[in-house]
């Protein structure tokens, strides 16, 4: 790849580099990320692999075959919460501000012992959903964040 072309030239290339990648040498998660790649740049309308007139990129066959045998439990979308204006924009920082995390104790199960959480956890819902209990702990529900809230509207108009 050079540089100095346009970035639809640039992507052009590196993706037409992938249409002779063995997809054997390639665990799930290389096969997922390629896919997530190739749809994030197909969000972005950058370039055009194989003849495609709408202009998108288009994941090699080869590799998209591999991908489906893969019967994945979820589909990543690239673009799919993509902010429209006055919109939550859905971003880390958001996320970090908006919800509720808490870093709590729980009960560890071989030994017992009262411990510090490793992580940071929050349960949100709507007021008829009840607590969350594990290791010795419950989250009570929190109502919605402005975020989450955004999340769970944003899926139910697009997926019903």
């Amino acid at each position: 790849v050079t540089t100095g072309g346009s970035p639809g030239d640039v992507f052009s290339a590196l993706g037409e580099s992938f249409h002779h990648v063995s997809e054997a040498t390639m665990d799930e998660h290389h096969l997922s990320g390629l896919n997530w790649a190739y749809g994030c740049l197909s969000v972005a309308g950058v370039g055009s692999i194989e003849s495609r007139s709408d202009g998108q990129f288009k994941v090699p066959r080869h590799i998209l075959s591999s991908y489906d045998r893969l019967k994945l439990p979820f589909r990543i979308r690239p673009g799919f919460f993509s902010a429209e204006i006055g919109q939550t924009e859905l971003t880390v920082a958001n996320v970090k501000t908006q919800v509720k995390f808490r870093t709590e104790e729980i009960k560890t199960t071989a030994t017992k012992k009262i411990v510090k959480e490793r992580r940071q956890t929050a349960w949100e819902g709507e007021d008829y959903v009840p607590g969350f209990a594990y290791s010795g702990k419950k989250m009570e529900t929190s109502a919605f964040s402005p975020i989450v809230r955004y999340v769970r509207d944003k899926l139910h108009s697009r997926t019903g």
